[in-house]
């Protein structure tokens, strides 16, 4: 994005009038379009650790893991304080800092999915949450895993995370998010929780799965959300209020027909011309 485009909605406007003079005033619409929108964190839940806690993820025992996960005990106690809030922001920052990786890692331990995978027992583990925080995977590499049995820890896992009393988790299969492709590359099941004020991680270190107060030591502090933005401006473009409901399989029909060119039937979608004032 070109400096100084805007970030709020009536900056978004100014902006794609700018992008429609410099493209010299000839007849154009420009459309601004987010693929999601975005909130603050508010809790966070450790998919992984929430797996080990129900035995679907099972590690073998290890010193480095015992290690870290007294560090991630202390590190919750003080934040109690208003001293040791200030010292783990600092603490959090050093660790973060690429060049003191070394040392960092002797403090901390390994803590990426990566790193401690040869220390989980992929025999019996059923489950795991990687490389998305918001996907539950099947094991491959466990042989007790007949069909049967991997459909009947999917409903499980499902019952368990929908009772889940801390959040409201909602779970979905591939086939409700998916249209078409391999639905067996996905993750075998999918999870928003509240509302996607509560951001999943893979973290599997700390004693509960779930922190309703988010710690000030942890990265970033928004996350995303399911409405995004959409703004248009240009030749024939008329407000039209609150536009009916958007997904960005409709971005692909909407250019199309902005073209002049009839989307292919079997292309997923609408277009938003109508929304924005204009006809095909």
């Amino acid at each position: 994005m070109e400096e100084g485009v805007a970030q709020g909605p009536g900056q978004g406007l100014q902006a794609a009038g700018q992008f429609r003079e410099r493209g010299g005033g000839a007849p154009a619409v420009t459309l601004v379009i987010s693929d999601h929108g975005h909130g603050p964190i508010r809790s966070e839940l450790f998919t992984n650790r929430w797996l080990v806690e129900q035995k679907y993820l099972v590690f073998r025992e290890s010193p480095e893991i015992a290690r870290r996960r007294l560090l991630s005990q202390l590190l919750l106690v003080a934040q109690k304080v208003g001293v040791g809030r200030r010292l783990t922001r600092r603490l959090a920052d050093f660790v973060r800092d690429g060049r003191r990786a070394e040392l960092a890692e002797f403090l901390k331990g390994r803590t990426s999915f990566e790193q401690v995978a040869d220390k989980i027992d992929w025999r019996r583990t059923l489950a795991f949450s990687y490389p998305v925080p918001e996907g539950i995977y099947l094991n491959p590499h466990n042989p007790d895993l007949t069909p049967e049995r991997r459909a009947e820890t999917l409903r499980e896992i499902r019952r368990r995370l929908e009772s889940f009393p801390q959040a409201h988790i909602e779970v979905f299969g591939p086939a409700d998010l998916y249209r078409g492709g391999d639905p067996t590359r996905s993750p075998s099941l999918f999870i928003r929780i509240d509302d996607m004020c509560t951001e999943p991680r893979m973290d599997f270190s700390y004693p509960s799965p779930f922190i309703r107060e988010r710690p000030g030591f942890f990265y970033g502090s928004g996350t995303h959300r399911m409405e995004g933005i959409l703004i248009g401006a240009g030749d024939g473009v008329t407000p039209q209020g609150r536009a009916a409901p958007a997904n960005l399989l409709d971005l692909a029909p909407t250019i199309l027909e902005g073209m002049g060119l009839p989307p292919p039937t079997d292309l997923a979608g609408r277009s938003l011309l109508p929304d924005l004032g204009l006809s095909a």
